[in-house]
């Protein structure tokens, strides 16, 4: 069971700024009064006639994250009139207690002394408990020393590490939730916990208070070849991104026919993490074979390579790679997570052949009011997921598999009130192996006239037949009217929907299309 850590905070921080040299901070004042409430942005600008180097921004790691807003890197100059702003988010959410009480986030410049101390305060801590995870690293004859055992709670987020001692044994003591867990030494390729090589369909350790889990990891040799793939991953403000995982996988835009009872070690993935600058490196590959390269980082939301060198989130937008080779410049660039609340929703992801668990999905969590993908989860070996940290707001859930055509959830609401949601199942269409895989299409139009009163005209079309409703929706997420259910041909279709009875505000309508649907935002203005 996922665990919840509701923290509520009063972070009150107070920015002091030296006006002599020109430098002005906008505002003087933040106030993070609740866990839905856990990022603000902060305005550095330069109103004096010189230029000023920022030089750094220092901060403590074990509370926030800084992002900044610009494509710039430190040290930053800003000319007379110039200026940038950064993001300071209360990223801890799992482990926050009294010793994180006060802190300090400093930002220095060309000048003597540091010209911001932004002083923080906390309050109403949760107690927070831990357990332990040990466990042996060895290979197939030995214990490995020097191994590194990786621990990632929740969306992959890398909260420690602990190398292996002589007889390969390792410790960590680690705040309650659950981990993926992996192991890695030089000249092995890197392995999940349950001799897993991906987080995909990884097995989740659940981790509870007081609690000693004991692991075993045995790592493969790698097998030296001359295939392999290097490339560096940032954000879409161009940031390198650290502590960043790197998965390439077997698959194509048109999938071959598996054979049943085939080797695994020609479908295997391969795992590896980027470095300090973001760069990563992955070697010897064991076959030549067309790839997914996909990568995942704290506060970003997952991304595969396309050639385009822009944000791809799903594998439909993403470029396979025929890796015969070696290939360089395998650059990703990853979107930023939005979701900074203390919302929570979890269910499972389940094949339509006899509801069992698909376990090597991916659920995205998308904003319905402004359509962005604001954050997400690794379906478990299980089939299940637990997204935490969700702000106020109207979403649906995207399920998703390569290959696969993505299904999503019926729309749902997070409130400061309704904080949480469970049960949420989501069927993913999975073909026969022996067959490839075409998505079936449809398209959902933005309403004309947009804003309308009373009436306007919602437009779609369907490439098959299939079974079809079309909705509408109040802001709140609950259903007002169903306008179309019924098995639908294929072709072009216009529904003129009049909204008489209804008030001046923003409504959704939403087409289903068999197990998919698509969600647009409509404004009635009376």
């Amino acid at each position: 069971m996922k665990i919840r850590h509701l923290l509520l905070l009063i972070i009150t921080i107070n920015i002091y700024a030296q006006h002599n040299d020109g430098l002005r901070v906008m505002p003087r004042y933040l106030h993070f009064k609740d866990n839905f409430n856990r990022s603000k942005l902060v305005r550095v600008a330069n109103d004096s006639q010189e230029i000023i180097k920022i030089d750094s921004i220092k901060y403590d790691a074990d509370i926030y994250a800084i992002r900044l807003n610009t494509s710039s890197s430190f040290p930053i100059e800003l000319s007379p009139g110039n200026g940038f702003t950064f993001e300071v988010i209360q990223y801890n959410y799992f482990s926050l207690g009294e010793d994180h009480a006060n802190s300090v986030i400093t930002i220095y410049n060309n000048s003597e002394e540091p010209v911001i101390n932004i002083e923080t305060e906390h309050e109403n801590f949760q107690i927070h408990h831990s357990g332990n995870i040990n466990g042996i690293v060895k290979d197939s004859s030995s214990f490995l020393q020097n191994a590194k055992v990786y621990f990632f709670y929740d969306q992959l987020i890398l909260i420690d590490s602990a190398l292996t001692d002589e007889n390969g044994n390792f410790s960590a003591e680690l705040p309650v939730g659950n981990y993926f867990t992996a192991a890695f030494k030089d000249g092995y390729y890197m392995q999940f916990a349950n001799g897993k090589d991906s987080p995909i369909g990884a097995d989740i350790i659940e981790l509870n208070r007081d609690e000693t889990i004991n692991l075993e990891f045995t790592l493969e040799e790698e097998t030296e070849t001359d295939f392999g793939i290097e490339g560096t991953i940032t954000d879409i403000e161009t940031a390198t991104l650290k502590k960043s995982i790197v998965v390439i996988r077997k698959g194509t835009h048109t999938p071959t026919k598996i054979t049943a009872g085939q080797d695994d070690d020609l479908n295997r993935s391969y795992t590896t993490l980027t470095d300090k600058n973001g760069n990563y490196e992955i070697n010897n590959i064991k076959f030549p074979d067309d790839y997914y390269v996909q990568a995942f980082a704290p506060l970003t939301i997952p991304g595969y390579y396309n050639m385009n060198n822009t944000p791809a989130v799903f594998w439909q937008d993403a470029d396979s790679l025929n890796i015969s080779g070696r290939m360089s410049n395998i650059d990703i660039v990853l979107l930023r997570d939005s979701s900074f609340g203390a919302g929570f929703v979890e269910g499972s992801v389940l094949s339509n052949s006899g509801n069992s668990p698909v376990n090597d999905a991916l659920v995205y969590l998308k904003s319905i009011t402004d359509e962005k993908i604001y954050t997400y989860d690794v379906v478990s070996s299980q089939g299940s997921f637990a997204i935490p940290i969700l702000p106020v707001g109207i979403y649906e859930i995207i399920a998703q598999k390569i290959g696969v055509q993505n299904s999503t959830s019926n729309l749902f609401e997070i409130s400061t009130t309704a904080d949480s949601l469970t049960g949420i199942n989501i069927t993913l269409i999975v073909t026969s192996v022996e067959d490839n895989f075409i998505p079936p299409e449809f398209e959902l139009k933005q309403n004309y006239p947009n804003p309308f009163n009373p009436s306007t005209t919602i437009e779609f079309t369907l490439s098959e037949v299939n079974p079809v409703e079309l909705n509408i929706y109040d802001a709140l997420g609950q259903k007002i009217a169903t306008l179309i259910s019924s098995t639908m041909e294929a072709g072009s279709y216009k529904y003129q929907y009049d909204a008489s009875n209804l008030a001046t505000g923003i409504y959704f309508y939403e087409l289903k299309v068999g197990n998919n649907n698509s969600v647009k935002k409509m404004n009635l203005l009376k």
